[in-house]
């Protein structure tokens, strides 16, 4: 019954199912018929014209929410989900609204456990000992990925199979977690304090933008770490490209690449070879 789902939430409350909706949809997924609805985002942000243009919006589609925060008083979130829920409530009256809100909070405590409690919201759990940047497996990324239509089953099936590997593998060069862990300190120790992850597909900036949340949080304190950046190439290339080539040796690349693209795109042969490209007919792009 909903064109739209509403995420209200920020940093590891929806970084993580952000990633992979958008790694996963096409880019211009918008623009597109849909058979499920389509995600977007609130509660990441503070920025007054960018809930001007929600409201806007929210009054042309039909739309529910999901509301994510343990303690329910995270700025941020808190502002959002007051807003949103009035529009709600105007919008369809308070029994529908009800109905249309999902709150995955805490199982026992905390401001949205108790909203939620007392206005009859559908629940779920952020389980105890699950930090918030690591909750991509609970219904914290769960809920908003089966929303968008993707099978959450083969994404846990992928997630087993990945602890399974490292925790049954000892040699290091089959170990993918520890051979990252190592060449990364081996790095810092060099005094390589700045990591980039690069991509080249376009539809994984969020896979970055989550990436930089997981290390910066578990790593930078007590004065030190390394600094996560990230890059989108070869857009960045045209742009971040001199100073990694030239500048000061402070950093190090890590690079996502994609064995199989979704697709193929072949390049038109041009007889006069404008652009002098002709050498790359038989390339793929990636």
């Amino acid at each position: 019954k909903s064109r739209l789902f509403v995420v209200i939430g920020i940093g590891g409350s929806y970084l993580g199912a952000r990633a992979v909706i958008e790694a996963l949809q096409s880019e211009f997924a918008p623009l597109e018929k849909r058979e499920f609805p389509y995600v977007i985002y609130a509660g990441h942000t503070l920025c007054e014209d960018y809930y001007c243009q929600l409201m806007r919006l929210l009054d042309e589609y039909d739309y529910s929410v999901a509301v994510i925060s343990k303690s329910g008083t995270t700025t941020e979130p808190a502002v959002a989900f007051r807003m949103v829920k009035a529009h709600l409530e105007n919008k369809y009256g308070k029994e529908e609204a009800r109905e249309r809100i999902i709150a995955i909070t805490d199982a026992r405590k905390g401001a949205l456990h108790n909203i939620a409690q007392e206005a009859g919201y559908s629940t779920y759990v952020i389980p105890d000992n699950v930090g918030g940047r690591f909750s991509v497996l609970t219904p914290v990324g769960l809920i908003p990925i089966a929303m968008s239509g993707y099978d959450i089953r083969k994404l846990l099936q992928g997630a087993r199979e990945m602890r399974r590997i490292c925790k049954e593998k000892n040699e290091l060069q089959e170990n993918p977690a520890l051979l990252y862990a190592a060449l990364r300190n081996i790095l810092y120790r060099k005094g390589r304090k700045v990591e980039m992850l690069v991509n080249f597909q376009s539809n994984l900036r969020y896979i970055s933008e989550w990436w930089k949340q997981l290390y910066g949080e578990s790593e930078g304190k007590q004065g030190k770490g390394i600094l996560p950046h990230s890059l989108s190439f070869t857009t960045d290339l045209h742009s971040m490209g001199q100073y990694v080539q030239d500048g000061e040796r402070l950093m190090f690349e890590t690079v996502v690449s994609i064995a199989r693209p979704n697709e193929h795109v072949g390049i038109p042969r041009d007889e006069k070879n404008l652009g002098g490209i002709n050498y790359l007919l038989e390339q793929s792009l990636t």
